[in-house]
């Protein structure tokens, strides 16, 4: 989708993820998107966010998932919304799904769930409790269980459910585990001829196939950093990317600086703390 910024959590590399607490009077950021897997409670009030092509509304008791890469924009909100945010870091999302096993994470199509009041209350307990603390290994643990009991929780919203074609589905699943694959071979994996695949997944998704990989690729190749590689080439090529003057490109286009310049901490923790302060205060509805 045109438009939408990369953006880094502000997340502690070590830590499994964040909560965070919001409501109306807060700044928004433009139409963005990210590496972390973000589920987002409302808990007070209605909001409108437009999620790729779509307009999804949040009311008390929706868990509203954005999966890797998918671009996302609050666009207005009740006076009185309130809602949690929980961001989880991709190795911990792979760490909590090879001990659930899998199937578990969302799609597209059941993003938008609904939770009854007695899980949506214990939900919100367990994201006041992380927002305040523990921290470290203990943070860890009680936010595993936040994501384990967000992904068991609810219902798909039948009224906001996404008619996804299955073969998009399946792509993404591909994609987010292994986003160097081509599209002919995703294609295959997926039950669809190439190009009804490319012209499905834009249709569906309102970005196109290269588009999103690129987003993989680069949450992927600065995660990589995060963890301490200092070999760009190798990071470029491990994440996904077929070249190393390809990752440059991509990243200077959606960052506006260079791999060399972000091999460097201060400059990916600024590149960090810009993200957060842009946009402009929510629309009211």
């Amino acid at each position: 989708m045109n438009g939408s910024t990369f953006v880094e959590m502000p997340v502690t590399p070590k830590r499994g993820g964040q909560i965070f607490g919001f409501d109306s009077c807060g700044i928004v950021r433009p139409r963005h998107h990210h590496d972390e897997l973000e589920f987002n409670l409302g808990t007070q009030g209605v909001a409108r966010f437009a999620v790729g092509s779509r307009s999804i509304y949040v009311y008390p008791g929706t868990l509203l998932w954005f999966l890797p890469g998918q671009d996302h924009l609050l666009e207005a909100a009740s006076p009185d919304f309130q809602m949690w945010i929980a961001a989880f870091k991709p190795w911990f999302v792979e760490a909590q799904q090879r001990a659930a096993g899998p199937g578990a994470l969302p799609t597209v199509a059941d993003q938008v769930r609904e939770v009854d009041s007695d899980a949506c209350h214990e939900l919100s307990d367990m994201c006041r409790t992380a927002f305040a603390g523990p921290y470290e290994a203990e943070r860890d643990e009680l936010l595993l269980r936040l994501l384990s009991l967000a992904l068991s929780a609810g219902r798909t919203s039948q009224s906001q459910r996404a008619s996804v074609h299955v073969a998009i589905q399946k792509s993404l699943r591909h994609l987010i585990l292994d986003p160097s694959l081509g599209r002919e071979e995703l294609a295959r994996r997926a039950g669809l001829g190439p190009e009804a695949l490319s012209r499905k997944f834009s249709h569906e998704l309102g970005i196109s196939l290269p588009e999103y990989r690129n987003r993989l690729r680069l949450g992927r190749f600065l995660r990589a950093l995060d963890e301490g590689q200092t070999n760009l080439l190798g990071a470029a090529l491990d994440a996904g990317f077929g070249s190393y003057s390809q990752c440059h490109r991509i990243l200077r286009e959606q960052t506006g600086d260079s791999p060399s310049a972000f091999a460097s901490l201060e400059v990916r923790r600024a590149a960090m703390r810009r993200s957060i302060p842009l946009g402009e205060r929510i629309r009211l509805i």
